[in-house]
């Protein structure tokens, strides 16, 4: 599950929350109130920027994931068979040509 969160959501979530942030950061800096402002923090939002930096994440850590994980490519994956009334695992064969 955390898994998941790392992979798919927080890329997409935090230029978004970061932005928020720094929205309001910036209005208690400036005024001391942000009840008020929280609505022109939303409304004035660059949605579309900021859903394009996310999407631009997501592919990114997606690629970086492609690139660094799973198994060399020489190696032969066997899939689930059954024997004997009894289902095996799938398994990568080692040192097949």
């Amino acid at each position: 599950m955390i898994r998941i969160f790392l992979i798919y959501v927080l890329p997409l979530i935090a230029p978004t929350a970061l932005y928020i942030l720094w929205r309001l950061w910036q209005i208690k800096r400036g005024s001391g109130t942000i009840e008020g402002d929280m609505r022109s923090v939303v409304r004035g939002a660059p949605w579309v920027k900021l859903a394009a930096i996310g999407t631009g994440l997501l592919a990114l850590v997606l690629i970086i994931a492609a690139l660094t994980g799973g198994e060399p490519p020489h190696e032969a994956y066997s899939p689930p068979r059954l024997e004997n009334g009894r289902v095996l695992p799938g398994e990568i064969q080692r040192d097949a040509p």
